[in-house]
């Protein structure tokens, strides 16, 4: 595991990452090892790795050319060069934007982004998620209760 220190640590040697986000709560634990990280970099290249338990970097799957990423508590998000959110984990309260589906170790297009917005940002939260479009409109997706700024009233 990475030690923590209150000096700074290199993490990763030799890699060269443009953006990451750390989980602000518990580890992510859908049971895959990319979604129990409380850790995700963003690397020139564009792919994206997530610190999983034992403090090695695991490859995100099927996920390139991304320029931000945000976790949450159990799930993570990132917004792609092509303005596109994708996200991976769990899925109980349909924080990956597709209620459709279960947890899931292999990012998926949001389902409540509406095609004609592409995204300027994302943020995941406890059991939601929520993208800034590149018009300046709040979108959020999950669990209606947990959005700290009032119920989830989707695109409007």
């Amino acid at each position: 595991a990475v030690p923590c220190s209150r000096t700074p640590l290199r993490v990763a040697d030799g890699a060269r990452f443009v953006a990451l986000d750390a989980s602000r709560r518990n580890s992510l634990s859908t049971g895959d090892p990319a979604a129990m990280s409380r850790l995700c970099a963003v690397r020139e290249d564009g792919a994206v790795y997530c610190w999983a338990g034992a403090g090695v970097p695991v490859a995100v799957p099927e996920l390139r050319d991304v320029r931000a990423v945000s976790v949450g508590v159990r799930h993570a998000c990132g917004v792609t060069r092509r303005d596109t959110v994708r996200c991976w984990g769990a899925n109980a309260f349909g924080q990956l934007g597709d209620p459709s589906i279960g947890a899931t170790e292999v990012p998926v297009p949001v389902a409540a982004l509406p095609p004609a917005s592409p995204a300027r940002s994302v943020t995941a939260g406890g059991t939601h998620s929520c993208s800034v479009t590149v018009e300046g409109r709040a979108v959020c997706w999950g669990n209606p209760r947990a959005a700290e700024f009032g119920a989830i009233v989707g695109s409007d």
